[in-house]
């Protein structure tokens, strides 16, 4: 691996958005959507000047298209002049939103509505 990844634990977050900004990333989103031992979802953004968490309920079943919606969400938002710290806050909570209303074609992952 990297010599900035090396000794980081797969499950501390803050190390691994601090190991991707030292490769030269200026904002790294860390999505908790795959630890489910909790109830809660926590994405942690570190930017070149802040850092920030968000918790969200953690929503039954799994989703197909997730982090591809919350990514064009943010790439939107971004483009329409909001700053980083909006673009992420309400790219999340369009995403919560997209997911709470999935649905499924088939037997497996659920479709956001979007």
């Amino acid at each position: 691996g990297h010599p900035a990844w090396h000794g980081t634990r797969h499950g501390d977050a803050l190390a691994h958005a601090r190991a991707l900004r030292a490769l030269g990333a200026t904002h790294v989103l860390v999505t908790g959507g795959h630890d489910e031992d909790s109830g809660v979802v926590i994405n942690r953004w570190l930017g070149p000047d802040r850092q920030q968490n968000w918790s969200w309920p953690r929503l039954p079943g799994s989703f197909h298209g997730s982090g591809c919606t919350l990514a064009a969400a943010t790439a939107a938002l971004l483009a329409l002049g909001n700053n980083m710290a909006q673009a992420l806050t309400k790219a999340q909570g369009y995403t919560q939103r997209a997911l709470a209303a999935s649905y499924a074609i088939a037997p497996g992952q659920r479709i956001p509505q979007r």
